[in-house]
């Protein structure tokens, strides 16, 4: 999360992390995967610009069936549902300045694990991107 903070560069932003329980553990590549939700993490605060009180959540447990669920919440403005399967193509961005590779990568790293990764709309209302492994 030290990373992910240093996006945000001067601006005050409450990041949180969220694992439950705390000994869940996950049998993955930690640098791929560390990668992957930095990409993440990075555009979640990138998303909270111009927001009053911005806030980045993540949080990690077990669904209902078992797997690892891996949320990555912001509350700023969200995705627009017509972008949501966009947004993980190669060189697709909508930030200025952006490469497009971000989501693309965390997309494989999920691939490669056996995952799936979507983009929901969190209840803060901004984005929810959700991996599941």
């Amino acid at each position: 999360m030290h990373l992910a903070r240093t996006a945000a560069g001067n601006r005050t932003i409450e990041l949180q992390v969220e694992v439950l329980p705390a000994s869940l553990s996950l049998d993955a590549d930690p640098e791929l995967l560390g990668q992957a939700m930095l990409n993440i993490l990075r555009n979640a605060v990138r998303a909270t610009e111009g927001v009053e009180h911005p806030h980045v959540v993540l949080s990690v447990a077990r669904n209902d069936r078992g797997h690892c669920q891996i949320d990555i919440r912001d509350n700023g403005e969200g995705i627009p549902e017509a972008r949501r399967d966009d947004i993980f193509l190669p060189f697709y961005t909508t930030h200025k300045g952006g490469s497009g590779v971000g989501l693309s990568f965390a997309r494989q790293v999920t691939l490669a694990h056996g995952g799936s990764i979507s983009a929901l709309t969190a209840p803060e209302g901004g984005a929810d991107i959700r991996i599941i492994i």
